[in-house]
Formats: structure tokens, C-alpha cells, sequence
């Protein structure tokens, strides 16, 4: 009897690792996924500048106004300022020309993005987030932010993965009892 007791006790802790795994795997998915999501948008943004300043036929440049074009030239351009462009229905043409340029989708619908976190600054010259191979997206994230991340994702060989916001806070639950990490308490005596 005792040896099944032990045993269903070793079967509740296996389930409950995995379980506390599961929910810290969320939790790290939810701290990074504003960086994945940052990274890529500002690497389709580099690129769109870049075609803009590469361009030997001057069509693209030709659809945009003196002073973006000058802004976009000298690269002194905003992440803002590239998504008002390419978000605007007076330069649909535009966005729909660097698209295939790019080889993404022609109607391919940017999403709204908190300028807070996603929209600030002029574009690096160098990406400071980490080159990793996933986007992390909220689970009840809308169509349009799903579609869109997974376009341009694909587009720089990288993968759209979730998190669940519930499980994510059961994992930062998890990391703030002491229990999971005792070394942590400033009172511990082993």
C-alpha cells in the first residue's frame, strides 16, 4: 500500500512540473512577445526604406511626397512615419507595389499597433532585439494582427507561436512563490 501511495505521489508531482512548465513556458512567451513582434516589424520597415533608397527605376519613389521621400532618403524616417505611409488609402498603390516587391501579399492589412511600444523613434541602423526564430502573438489576438504577423514573419523565415494570458499569469504566479525558488527568500536557512 504504501508503494502506491508513493507511486500516486510521484504521479501528482510529474503532473504538476509539467503543469508549472506549461504556465512559465506562457509567462516567457508573454514578457517577449512585444520584442518578436517589435523586431519584425521594424526589420519589414528597414526593408521598405531600403527598396525606397535602392530604387534605380524611381517608380516607388515617384508615388511618395517630396518630404517623406527626403526624410526616407537621408534615413532619419520614424517608424511612425512608415506605418501613416503605408497605412494610408492615399498611398495604397505604394503599399501595394513595395508588397510585391517584397513578396508579401498585395492586400496584406497592417494592423493597429499601441505607439507606446511598437511605434516609437526613427528606425535603428542596427535591430537590437533578438534574431529569434518565433513572433509571439496574445492568443485572442484579432485576424487582422494574425495575418499580418504570420505574412511577414514567414517573410523573414521566423514562426508565429501564442501564449494564453491565464496561463501566463499562472507562470508569473508560479515564479513569484516561494516555493517554486526558495533560494530567492532572503530569509532561507538551508
Amino acid at each position: 500500500m504504501d508503494m502506491e501511495k508513493e507511486l500516486g505521489l510521484q504521479n501528482e508531482m510529474e503532473d504538476k512540473m509539467h503543469r508549472n512548465q506549461k504556465y512559465l513556458a506562457h509567462y516567457y512567451k508573454r514578457e517577449i512577445s512585444t520584442f518578436t513582434q517589435r523586431y519584425v516589424l521594424e526589420e519589414l520597415f528597414r526593408e521598405v526604406v531600403c527598396i525606397v533608397q535602392d530604387s534605380e527605376d524611381h517608380a516607388l519613389q515617384s508615388m511618395l511626397p517630396k518630404t517623406v521621400l527626403n526624410t526616407m532618403q537621408r534615413g532619419e524616417i520614424s517608424m511612425s512615419d512608415v506605418f501613416r505611409l503605408l497605412n494610408d488609402p492615399e498611398h495604397a498603390s505604394f503599399r501595394r507595389n513595395v508588397w510585391k516587391t517584397i513578396g508579401l501579399p498585395q492586400d496584406l492589412v497592417l494592423p493597429p499597433f499601441d505607439p507606446r511600444t511598437m511605434m516609437y523613434v526613427q528606425l535603428s541602423e542596427m535591430i537590437r532585439c533578438s534574431p529569434g526564430k518565433y513572433v509571439f502573438l496574445h492568443s485572442y489576438a484579432d485576424d487582422r494582427e494574425i495575418i499580418f504577423f504570420s505574412e511577414v514573419a514567414k517573410r523573414f523565415e521566423k514562426k508565429v507561436d501564442y501564449f494564453d494570458p491565464v496561463s501566463a499569469f499562472a507562470g508569473e504566479r508560479i515564479l513569484k512563490a516561494d516555493d517554486f525558488f526558495p533560494h530567492n527568500r532572503t530569509n532561507f536557512e538551508p
